[in-house]
């Protein structure tokens, strides 16, 4: 382009295939930044390797879990001692496979940097562990009580770790050797954070939900005033506390005030036409009313 300045006509090459092959020959292997690149790079690669296995195992528990919550509904209509007997077996089995696995490796490493990839199972987990908890003891346990199951003493898994948290072999295979000692780890644990056990108790809710629906199918009209009391609780218990969060936690808010919206349609339903209806009818007529309340709290705030 006249005027322009610019000159058309072949790239410029800064350097020669001389040069850098030169170049790549004055790379020692065993100078002091090559080793440090070398310790950084394995240091990655553990950390990413760590990363995926917790991920898997977390999505194991999260399987796990699921299925000890479809296992707790057929509770409602069916042999409650014989349901509740295989439901701490498989909690047992999903604390000493799964989690135990996650515990040892979260060992000699800082956790709350794999947080992301562990939340979506302790979440499982908790809302799993505490609807069981609900329905044997008719309360909730506190974060301490759930944290306990997480916690593995030495009596009964006893570990040897090293105790560099690069290497957990009974030797170190580094080129300078770190001088690692094999100890047994006096307790296994997995950190169970404030935010993973109100997100999974706010999952719980939506599961008494489901509950109150199938006492109603069952012809059992108790349990829907008792279950309405309990998330009423909840409901104030988090627009209390949470009622400026966002993100994940505003998500679960907005279901958690559905799930109360239709728990208390369906106790109503009880109480007016629960003379009227036959009992075998009121889970139609649960659904039907229910729909319309939903579509009326869509158009609303949720304050």
């Amino acid at each position: 382009m006249p005027g322009s300045g610019y000159k058309k006509g072949k790239p410029r090459r800064y350097g020669s295939n001389t040069q850098s092959s030169a170049g790549a020959e004055l790379c020692d292997r065993d100078s002091h930044v090559s080793k440090a690149f070398m310790e950084y790079k394995e240091l990655l690669d553990n950390k990413h390797d760590k990363h995926e296995n917790l991920v898997k195992i977390s999505r194991d528990v999260t399987i796990e879990s699921k299925r000890i919550i479809f296992q707790l509904h057929r509770a409602v209509g069916g042999d409650r001692m014989k349901i509740f007997e295989e439901a701490e077996e498989m909690i047992s089995k999903c604390i000493n496979t799964q989690l135990l696995k996650m515990a040892r490796e979260l060992v000699n490493v800082d956790w709350y940097k794999h947080t992301r990839a562990i939340t979506a199972g302790l979440q499982e987990f908790v809302e799993a562990y505490t609807f069981y908890y609900y329905l044997k003891h008719q309360t909730l346990p506190n974060r301490e009580q759930v944290q306990g199951q997480l916690t593995f003493s030495s009596a009964n898994h006893t570990e040897k770790l090293a105790t560099c948290s690069r290497h957990t072999d009974e030797t170190c295979s580094r080129p300078d050797g770190c001088g690692s000692s094999i100890v047994e780890s006096a307790e296994l644990s997995v950190p169970l954070s404030q935010s993973d056990f109100i997100l999974g108790i706010a999952d719980l809710t939506g599961e008494l939900m489901r509950m109150c629906i199938n006492s109603i199918g069952w012809g059992d009209l108790l349990v829907p005033s008792q279950l309405c009391e309990i998330l009423q609780d909840l409901q104030l218990a988090y627009k209390t506390y949470c009622s400026t969060a966002g993100g994940e936690m505003g998500r679960k808010m907005q279901t958690l005030k559905q799930s109360v919206s239709k728990v208390e349609n369906a106790c109503y339903t009880v109480k007016v036409r629960g003379s009227e209806i036959p009992k075998h009818m009121l889970v139609d007529s649960v659904h039907t009313e229910g729909k319309l309340a939903a579509d009326f709290d869509s158009n609303s705030d949720w304050l």
